[in-house]
């Protein structure tokens, strides 16, 4: 990646200060932001062999230090990271979660810490590249946070079939906003766990609150007709539940972790009846669910077969 760091820093930014250019069909880019912090006080509390992990929308994987130096600091370690498609909105046309193995290096010097991060695979395909870099850097009494990366995500068919490529001047701009606005955000998780407050997606699970209520004031606020709406939606809550209570055939239990990711256990050998689980059941409901879904967002936005 330094090699790539160096072609970055000779290119012209926007005016949002993010430079970027194609790379043999990736995005290389460069972000960049002075954070009112002392160096020695940022990096005690947000741990730079944690970046990767305090990226936003990352929703889980698993990390295993191989080597660290000799006060205990880790500098060589293996990755699984999964996060929301990104850009998020390309979950509507089929995008995948973004499911990426990766090897990482960390550097660290008195005034600098540094993490270097090489993808070696994708599990479900979602990526080509996503390389990068995250520095740590004195400047003066505050911090700089600098995000230097090289990826390439797979896209939808349906963007295959656009073929953006040939309209510049609607995919540039796209990717421009795409890129500012997911490391901006990486920037405010550090920031964040600097300040000691939570930057993870969703809400610790202890303090969800029932589906009703909270759904009731929302359709509300959004002036969603009369109510059909809400009662499928809770109809499916329920469905959910009952997804939630089945055990696995050997009788194991989800449980939550450290973090409030929410464990489902697996069934090694594929063993386990269908109806004895009940899912010939659920996935009845399921289908009349979507129906009466589909009914009720017609009745809400006024749609009719005329």
């Amino acid at each position: 990646m330094e090699p790539l760091e160096k072609i970055i820093r000779h290119t012209a930014p926007e005016p949002n200060g993010l430079r970027w250019r194609y790379i043999d069909g990736s995005v290389l880019f460069e972000l960049s932001q002075l954070v009112s912090a002392r160096f020695k006080d940022f990096a005690a509390r947000v741990d730079i062999s944690k970046a990767v992990q305090s990226m936003n929308d990352y929703i889980g994987g698993a990390c295993v230090p191989v080597t660290r130096d000799a006060i205990g600091r880790v500098t060589h370690q293996a990755e699984r990271n999964i996060y929301l498609p990104q850009p998020n909105w390309m979950v509507i046309f089929g995008g995948k979660v973004i499911d990426v193995c990766k090897l990482e290096f960390v550097r660290y010097s008195p005034r600098s810490h540094r993490i270097f991060w090489r993808t070696l695979k994708s599990s479900n395909g979602s990526a080509e590249f996503d390389d990068g870099i995250v520095t740590f850097a004195a400047e003066k009494s505050h911090t700089r946070v600098t995000i230097v990366a090289r990826q390439k995500f797979t896209l939808p068919l349906f963007w295959h079939a656009v073929n953006i490529d040939l309209a510049p001047q609607i995919k540039n701009p796209l990717v421009v906003q795409a890129y500012t606005t997911y490391f901006t955000r990486t920037i405010g998780n550090f920031i964040a766990q600097y300040e000691g407050r939570s930057y993870r997606v969703g809400r610790p699970w202890e303090s969800a609150e029932p589906a009703e209520p909270g759904l009731r004031s929302i359709l509300r606020a959004a002036g969603l007709g009369d109510g059909s709406l809400e009662k499928y939606l809770t109809r499916f809550s329920g469905i959910a539940q009952r997804l939630d209570a089945f055990k696995s055939p050997n009788g194991a239990q989800p449980f939550i972790d450290e973090h409030g990711f929410r464990h489902f256990p697996g069934n090694a050998n594929g063993a386990g009846k269908r109806d004895a689980l009940g899912i010939t059941t659920v996935m009845g409901e399921a289908r009349a669910f979507f129906a009466g879904l589909a009914e009720a967002v017609r009745k809400d936005l006024g749609v009719t077969d005329d």
